[in-house]
């Protein structure tokens, strides 16, 4: 009778340690899956905010009124906005002040034209941009074999030779 005892408590004390197993296991879960929870609700207010959509019956906060949202998170309602693109319009005086530039001085590198180009549209580029300006116009300016080089085609080149003699001819 003892020995039944021994073995019922034995069995007992072995439940109970599996049943703490995996109540540790359960709890560390829902610790993971609460803080998921809390990201992809940081993510939706980061896409609110971005669409403006406002919703006075959010669920990104608790009973008290206090926020999910982490530190971490924040960052993402700050994500600095694409910048417009240039019309059809500016991208036409951007090429013709790039041609003008390279007619007056030549073969230029893209770091020497930005400032040339900054002063004659008035306006401040960012340091991809004349790069771009030039990819976008092969039959206007290309890459010469010197490394960093760009310049005007021979098309544009008699264009703007055209072009002067025009402006001589009428002066």
């Amino acid at each position: 009778m003892a020995s039944d005892i021994e073995n019922l408590l034995t069995e007992e004390l072995t439940q109970q340690r599996r049943l703490q197993e995996r109540y540790k296991k359960l709890e560390a879960e829902l610790e993971n899956l609460d803080r998921e929870l809390t990201l992809s609700e940081g993510k939706v207010m980061a896409y609110r905010g971005l669409l403006g959509l406002s919703d006075s019956n959010d669920s990104s906060s608790d009973s008290n009124g206090e926020d999910y949202l982490d530190k971490n998170n924040q960052n993402a309602l700050k994500t600095k906005g694409r910048a417009p693109r240039a019309t059809k319009k500016e991208m036409e005086q951007r090429r013709q002040a790039c041609k003008e530039i390279f007619f007056e001085e030549g073969d230029i590198s893209v770091k020497e034209l930005q400032p040339f180009l900054e002063e004659k549209l008035g306006i401040t580029l960012a340091a991809h941009q004349p790069r771009a300006i030039l990819m976008k116009y092969p039959d206007d300016f290309r890459s010469l074999e010197e490394h960093g080089l760009w310049g005007l085609t021979e098309a544009a080149k008699a264009e703007m030779d055209k072009i002067q003699e025009e402006l001589e001819q009428s002066e």
